[in-house]
C-alpha cells in the first residue's frame, strides 16, 4: 500500500495552508493530520478498505485540483451576503472571529443566539408532540 500513501503525502503538497486560521480551523493542516494518523505506519500500513480509500483520495483530489471550481465557475466578485469576498474571508479568519466574539452586542451573534434558541424550541417542540 505505499502507493496509496505516497499518493496522499502528494496530495497534502498540493494543499494550501491558511495562515489566518489556528490548527483546528484549516483544512489543509486538518488533512495532514488525518493522513499521519490513517498512514500511523507509513508505506507499511494495511488498509482495511482500498475501494473506500481510493474513493476519498478521489474526492479530495478534485477539491485540491479546483475541479468543481473549474467546471462551474463563479462570476460574482460578493459572497451570499453581499460582501466583497476579502470582506468574507476576514469575517471567517481567527482575526475576524476574535472581533466577531469580542462584540457581544454584535450582529451576528444576536442573530446566531436567536438561531440557537429558535431551534432549541423547534426540537423541544417535536419531542413534546411525540
Amino acid at each position: 500500500m505505499a502507493g496509496k500513501y505516497r499518493q496522499f503525502l502528494r496530495l497534502t503538497e498540493q494543499w494550501p495552508v491558511d495562515p489566518t486560521k489556528s490548527n483546528k480551523r484549516d483544512l489543509g493542516k486538518l488533512l495532514r493530520k488525518k493522513i499521519s494518523q490513517e498512514f500511523s505506519q507509513g508505506e507499511n500500513t494495511v488498509i482495511r478498505d482500498p475501494a473506500k480509500c481510493d474513493k476519498m483520495y478521489e474526492s479530495l483530489k478534485n477539491i485540491a485540483d479546483n475541479k468543481y471550481k473549474n467546471k462551474y465557475p463563479w462570476t460574482r466578485t460578493t459572497g451570499c451576503v453581499g460582501a466583497p469576498y476579502d470582506l468574507v474571508h476576514y469575517g471567517v479568519s481567527e482575526e475576524g472571529l476574535k472581533v466577531i466574539n469580542e462584540d457581544s452586542a454584535g450582529f451576528v451573534k444576536k442573530t446566531l443566539t436567536k438561531m440557537k434558541r429558535k431551534f432549541s424550541r423547534s426540537k423541544s417542540e417535536e419531542k413534546s408532540e411525540n
